[in-house]
């Protein structure tokens, strides 16, 4: 393992640790770190983005899963909304993957420059 490796698993840990907690998938902002680290091309930086997520998702959905709302007899986890927001995120990862496979690399880079400038603004 090379230096920037390790520093990279550090750095990343630290960040998927605080994404999780903030309740934010942070997708954009590791698969430039995937890239810088460990030196992964834009489509490998994404699938390893995914993967990260996912499993970030899960443990979050595992902690929350027994806790219960403070102020009323109803669990954390707002199932109404996963509902709504469910067939939209299916649909955006669909398309998202059918891009990632379709662009070349340099126009990934480009659109995900743009998500994150306007997520940022």
């Amino acid at each position: 393992m090379h230096e920037s490796e390790l520093l990279g698993t550090i750095v990343l840990t630290i960040l998927m640790a605080l994404a999780v907690i903030s309740g934010i998938g942070g997708g954009g902002i590791i698969v430039s770190l995937l890239m810088s680290f460990y030196k992964l091309n834009t489509r490998e930086a994404i699938a390893v983005s995914g993967f990260t997520i996912f499993f970030g998702s899960i443990s979050r959905f595992i902690i929350t899963l027994k806790k219960r709302h403070p102020e009323k007899d109803a669990p954390v986890i707002d199932y109404s909304l996963a509902n709504i927001m469910l067939p939209t995120v299916l649909i955006g990862s669909l398309f998202g993957v059918f891009l990632n496979l379709l662009l070349p690399a340099l126009m990934l880079q480009i659109c995900l420059s743009i998500v994150l400038t306007c997520l940022a603004i």
